[in-house]
C-alpha cells in the first residue's frame, strides 16, 4: 500500500545509494565496468527504502534510528549482490568461467572484494549516517502525513 513514508524513504535511500556508488567508483578494480552501477544501486535503494524502511515508520525516534541504520546496511548488501551478479553475467558472456558453479562462486568472491572497498571511513560515514537520517526523515513524514 502506498504511503508518504514509503515514498520518502524510497526516494531518499535511492539517492543515498546513488551517491555512495559514486564514492565507491574510484576504488573499483581495473576491468570492472561501472557503467550503470549508480542507477542500478539507486533502484535497489528505492526498493529497500520502500519495502523495509517505509513500512517500519511510525515507531518513534529510537526505532527510526534503528531501521535507518539497518536499512542502509541491507541496501548495501543487496547492492553488492546485484552488482556482483551483473558483473558475473558480463564475464560469463565473455567465456571466463569453466562452468555455472564457478560463476556462482565468483559472485560471492566479488561481493567480498567489493564489500572491502566500502570499509573506508568516509564511505561508511556517508552510508550509515545517511541511513539514519533517512530513517528519521521517514519517521517524521509518517507522523506528519497522518
Amino acid at each position: 500500500m502506498w504511503t508518504a513514508a514509503k515514498l520518502v524513504a524510497g526516494l531518499l535511500l535511492a539517492g543515498l545509494c546513488w551517491y555512495t556508488s559514486e564514492l565507491v567508483k574510484p576504488f573499483l578494480p581495473e576491468g570492472f565496468d561501472p557503467r550503470r552501477m549508480s542507477e542500478v544501486n539507486a533502484a535497489v535503494g528505492f526498493l529497500v527504502g520502500w519495502s523495509f524502511m517505509g513500512a517500519r515508520a511510525r515507531g518513534g525516534l529510537t526505532a527510526a534510528i534503528s531501521y535507518g541504520f539497518t536499512g542502509s546496511i541491507l541496501a548495501a548488501l543487496w547492492c553488492l549482490a546485484v552488482d556482483s551478479t551483473l558483473e558475473m553475467l558480463r564475464l560469463s558472456f565473455r567465456g571466463q568461467y569453466d562452468g555455472p558453479i564457478d560463476a556462482i562462486m565468483d559472485i560471492f568472491d566479488m561481493m567480498l572484494q567489493y564489500g572491502q572497498l566500502m570499509l573506508t571511513p568516509s564511505i561508511l560515514v556517508v552510508l550509515l549516517g545517511g541511513g539514519v537520517i533517512v530513517g528519521i526523515i521517514a519517521e517524521y513524514t509518517s507522523r506528519k502525513a497522518n
